[in-house]
């Protein structure tokens, strides 16, 4: 009728009245039809925000890999209260107000006070999980690991973020190796005999291996030489 006609103009504005008397499409239709069109719109749902979490490894893990176990608190949506569309705005998340001064007609666009722009009534609760993160041999520091659609969960109709997350080498860690790149070093303290007359040491690797490291015969070892074993890197 021409009463419900009225009113949904009033409401929605222009786009609430199509040529079958229907409702406006979306919110985006609303905000194109305020403030002019031209945006582009995304394919595919609507994706929440990531979060990122750091998780400090120490440098054996990085080198034998290791497998850790991670308690994470994340908001979820209730499936057990209801979750209806919201009255205000019909489920747009925006109210359109119409301001009538004489001829001239202005249009306001505004967040629904309701749902706060959600669209939908529901409600959410926390959810405690574990996680398990597998870390493989040769993983670096400053590596991500993702966990698709582990992130909060803001609304019923948006897809969740993702879960992020950042290995990072554990600092003043109590061991004698030093990771550059794929390489590893050990500083290891000679006596002034040991580098004029040679030496033979022990040394315990990150994977408990025991590597018996000796200096060629003749030769004279100066400070900070370096003596490389590659096969066991």
């Amino acid at each position: 009728s021409d009463d419900q006609k009225r009113a949904r103009y009033d409401k929605f504005g222009e786009e609430g009245v199509d040529q079958d008397g229907m409702g406006p499409g979306n919110a985006e239709d609303i905000f194109d039809m305020v403030f002019g069109g031209g945006r582009g719109r995304s394919s595919g749902p609507r994706k929440g925000e990531d979060i990122t979490h750091v998780l400090e490894v120490p440098l054996s893990q990085f080198y034998n890999g290791a497998t850790r176990k991670l308690a994470i608190n994340r908001v979820v949506i209730d499936h057990s209260a209801p979750i209806t569309t919201c009255n205000a705005c019909d489920g747009q998340g925006v109210t359109v107000k119409t301001v009538r001064m004489g001829p001239m007609v202005q249009q306001m666009q505004s967040t629904c006070p309701q749902c706060h722009g959600q669209g939908k009534t529901f409600k959410t609760k926390k959810s405690k999980e574990i996680i398990e993160i597998h870390i493989e041999k040769g993983m670096k520091s400053g590596q991500k690991i993702p966990f698709r659609g582990m992130a909060d969960e803001s609304n019923p109709d948006i897809e969740p973020g993702d879960l992020i997350i950042i290995l990072k080498q554990k600092e003043n860690e109590d061991t004698a190796f030093t990771r550059k790149g794929n390489d590893l070093f050990v500083r290891k303290p000679i006596t002034l005999v040991e580098a004029l007359t040679g030496y033979t040491t022990v040394i315990t690797h990150l994977d408990g291996r025991k590597l018996i490291v000796r200096s060629k015969p003749g030769d004279i070892i100066k400070p900070i030489d370096l003596t490389s074993e590659k096969h066991y890197l």
